[in-house]
C-alpha cells in the first residue's frame, strides 16, 4: 500500500509512504530520492543534503519522521486489537546518494539492497492469516482521510523568484538544454538524463501549486514557445481541464508522471 493517510486521533494525522503487510510483520518504508550527500543529525532534528554543486539544504529529520510514522502504525493496529510487529526501513532510491555515516537507530538501505534485507529479517511466528491481511488493508483504505498537499513555497514562505528555473541536472543542479525529443543533456556532466524533465515538472507541483498552465510551464522551464510546452504536456501523465488558453493541468501524486 502506498501513500496512505490516516487519522490516529483528532490531533494525530500521519501519511505513510509505503506499508507492506505480511503474516509475520508490517514493513514500513520511507523512500527518499535524494541526489548528492546526505547527513543525519538526530540530536538537532535535521537532515542535511549537499548537492553536487555544493548547495546545502536542511530538512526536518527524516529518521524522526519515520519514527513518528512507525508509532502511528503501532497505535492504529493497537486500536484494532491487532498484535503485529512494525519494521521501519529508510530507503534511498538513488543509488548515487552518498551516506558518509549511516544512522544508528534506523535501518537504511538502498533500493537494490531492500529485497535481500527483508528476506533476512528474523523468522518469527505468523500473527496474521491472508484473510486478516486483506481485512486490515481494506480498513486502511476505507479509513484513510483526504490529504491536502501544501506546496513547499507556501509552507516555508519561499518566493517563486527565488527558485532556479529550467530543467535541472539531478546530479549537479546545472540547467540542461534540450536537444531533441525527450533528450535533455547536462553540459557540465556530459550526459543525458531522461528523468530530468519529469522531475522538473514535479518540482512545480511540489514547490509552487497543484495546478499548472502552458504559460507557467514556459516560464518555469524557460521554454521559448507554446508548442514546446504543449509537447511536454502530451508526454506526461497529467490531468487536463478546460480549453486553451485557460487549460490547466494537475497531477495525481499516486501515479508516476511519465507515461
Amino acid at each position: 500500500m502506498k501513500n496512505i493517510t490516516v487519522d490516529i486521533n483528532p490531533n494525530f494525522r500521519v501519511q505513510l509512504d509505503t506499508l507492506i503487510l505480511t503474516p509475520k510483520r508490517a514493513i514500513l518504508l520511507e523512500i527518499k530520492n535524494y541526489a548528492g550527500t546526505v547527513l543525519f543529525d538526530e540530536a538537532s532534528g535535521k537532515t542535511t543534503k549537499i548537492s553536487g554543486d555544493g548547495a546545502i539544504e536542511k530538512f526536518d529529520c527524516i529518521i524522526h519522521q519515520l519514527d513518528r510514522a512507525t508509532y502511528a502504525v503501532e497505535k492504529w493496529l493497537n486500536q484494532k486489537q491487532i498484535e503485529l510487529p512494525v519494521e521501519p526501513i529508510l530507503v534511498m532510491a538513488n543509488q548515487r546518494t552518498e551516506i558518509p555515516k549511516m544512522p544508528l537507530s534506523t535501518p537504511l538501505k538502498f533500493a537494490k539492497q531492500l529485497p535481500r534485507y527483508i528476506r533476512g529479517l528474523p523468522d518469527i511466528p505468523d500473527e496474521l492469516t491472508p484473510r486478516q491481511i486483506t481485512t486490515i488493508a481494506n480498513q486502511l483504505y476505507t479509513n484513510q482521510v483526504k490529504w491536502k498537499r501544501i506546496p513547499a513555497s507556501e509552507k516555508h514562505n519561499i518566493s517563486l523568484f527565488e527558485l532556479k528555473k529550467g530543467v535541472l541536472c539531478p546530479d549537479c543542479n546545472a540547467i540542461m538544454p534540450r536537444t531533441q525529443g525527450r533528450t535533455w543533456i547536462c553540459n557540465p556532466c556530459g550526459k543525458p538524463n531522461k528523468g530530468a524533465l519529469e522531475q522538473a515538472v514535479a518540482d512545480w507541483y511540489l514547490l509552487i501549486s497543484p495546478t499548472l498552465t502552458n504559460k507557467q510551464l514556459r516560464q518555469f522551464l524557460k521554454l521559448n514557445s507554446k508548442s514546446a510546452a504543449s509537447i511536454i504536456f502530451r508526454q506526461l501523465r497529467l490531468n487536463r481541464k478546460g480549453t486553451p488558453p485557460r487549460t490547466i493541468y494537475t497531477w495525481d501524486y499516486k501515479f508516476p508522471m511519465h507515461k
